[in-house]
């Protein structure tokens, strides 16, 4: 969402040693969502087939509630297609058409969130213009508050078209890493600069780009309470070093959502592993 920051500089290093992209295959029918407690592991949070574990909300307005889709509504928006997600798939090119956000139904805290995705060709109105425009999407995660709004106070994983691995902080705070030469860019071992959405979106812009063209891009995103590292396509672009709310109380834990913003977009490999 918004404008991109151009990427500067690399990063290395995780949470714990941070893994690479979730890669291909198609996912399996394992649930939705995963337990607590007890030896991790990883379960397809997407069953290939329907959007069992989720909810879908469509956007009515900024900050105010959204409204819960039925399941026929929902399966219009975010389209079960060979094994992936297919966002507006029926929509026609160009037509108007209004955000929608795919919720998980469990809350997490400590976890290993992997997906890929990939662009569609079709843009829908009002941001038909491209380079006014580019393809936007992402993931949200410590949903707080009305998790059915327009844009729910949480996180933002950014996928968008050249500037993936940005963070906003949507009526949020977060604190980052931050460059010498510019505090809004994320450097590894830069000191901590508060990313200050409390009254809207404030971005912070990852260390380079590593989407793929064309093609799937692989995402990982590590939650540790209020840490994360954001990687992709194997490089770690970003971090958060805490979360708060918009009054600065610390936020460790909430539901994820992918976005569907104006732009054909497929996601597959919606993979959690739930740590202890």
């Amino acid at each position: 969402m918004g404008g991109g920051t151009a990427g500067q500089g690399g990063a290395s290093g995780g949470l714990a040693g941070a893994a690479a992209g979730s890669g291909g295959g198609a996912p399996g029918a394992s649930g939705a969502g995963a337990g607590s407690g007890g030896a991790s592991s990883t379960v397809d949070l997407f069953n290939g087939t329907d959007l069992t574990g989720f909810n879908v909300y469509r956007q009515n307005q900024e900050k105010a509630p959204g409204t819960l889709l039925s399941g026929e509504q929902a399966l219009a928006v975010f389209k079960p297609e060979n094994g992936a997600i297919h966002v507006y798939a029926d929509a026609p090119d160009q037509s108007p058409q209004v955000h929608y956000t795919l919720v998980t139904t469990k809350s997490y805290s400590k976890y290993k969130l992997s997906w890929d995705y990939k662009w569609g060709t079709k843009k829908f109105a009002p941001y038909t213009d491209l380079a006014k425009y580019p393809r936007d999407a992402g993931v949200l995660w410590h949903l707080h508050g009305d998790v059915t709004q327009l844009w729910p106070p949480s996180m933002e994983f950014q996928n968008k078209d050249g500037s993936s691995g940005d963070i906003f902080a949507l009526y949020a705070r977060c604190t980052s890493p931050g460059s010498a030469g510019n505090k809004t860019v994320f450097a590894e071992g830069g000191a901590s600069v508060l990313v200050d959405g409390s009254n809207g979106f404030v971005q912070h812009g990852r260390s380079a780009n590593y989407e793929v063209t064309g093609d799937w891009t692989p995402c990982l995103l590590e939650v540790d309470g209020g840490m994360a590292v954001y990687t992709v396509n194997g490089h770690i672009v970003n971090r958060v070093l805490s979360v708060m709310d918009a009054k600065g109380q610390p936020v460790n834990s909430g539901p994820i959502a992918w976005q569907a913003e104006q732009a054909e977009v497929y996601y597959r490999n919606l993979r959690i592993e739930v740590l202890p």
